[in-house]
């Protein structure tokens, strides 16, 4: 199966966000990676998600952060208003923490 230029950017962009949550969780939680089931996680879910897995829940750390959507789509943590979807968004974290 051939990848497109846009699932390629799509993909790009996911990881891009990514790396963004790493360093506000390295900043924040420096031991986050500990707490994380790597089998488990899924972005699409508030308690499986990362945020779920370390803060206590998506919603939590929402408040806890002061995050908007805004912020927390270009985090990672969220695919509210992003090209990507919860899947994309998964496989970029299991692959960043792999």
């Amino acid at each position: 199966m051939l990848i497109t230029q846009d699932e390629v950017q799509i993909q790009t962009a996911a990881e891009e966000c990514v790396e963004n949550g790493i360093a506000f969780l390295d900043e924040r939680i420096p031991w986050w990676r500990n707490d994380i089931d790597i089998n488990s996680l899924w972005l699409g879910n508030d308690c499986d998600c990362v945020l779920g897995q370390t803060a206590g829940g998506y919603f939590q750390a929402v408040l806890r952060f002061g995050l908007t959507l805004e912020k927390s789509d270009r985090l990672g943590f969220s695919a509210f208003e992003t090209d990507y979807g919860y899947m994309e968004l998964t496989a970029a974290w299991k692959a960043a923490l792999a």
